[in-house]
């Protein structure tokens, strides 16, 4: 039963989560099709990339160990050094400026 949650769950936000990357896709996409056929090929490029996203998850024997791996390095950069490099970017008094950081 807890299967058939996590299922329903991924379905659900799925949509949520792809909502970013689609509109930045499809911004720069735009301008290639034909205003009638917008909708037309909106619905094609978010199921290609739900395909390519299923077949990238399948074809990965180790996907686990990958995000986990990926997710400690990030993790750490996020709650280390990302908060320190933006305090000594934006709250530097005077004389920081391009080259300057070192």
């Amino acid at each position: 039963m807890a299967k058939v949650f996590i299922i329903l769950a991924i379905f659900f936000t799925y949509i949520l989560q792809f909502y970013v990357p689609m509109e930045i896709v499809w911004r720069n996409t735009k301008h290639f099709v034909g205003q009638k056929y917008h909708n037309i090929a909106q619905g094609v490029m978010r199921a290609f990339f739900a395909i390519l996203t299923v077949i990238a998850a399948a074809s990965l024997p180790r996907l686990e160990q990958v995000i986990g791996l990926e997710g400690a390095f990030f993790y750490s950069f996020l709650g280390l050094i990302a908060p320190s490099l933006m305090e000594l970017i934006f709250c530097w008094e005077r004389g920081l400026g391009k080259f300057n950081y070192i």
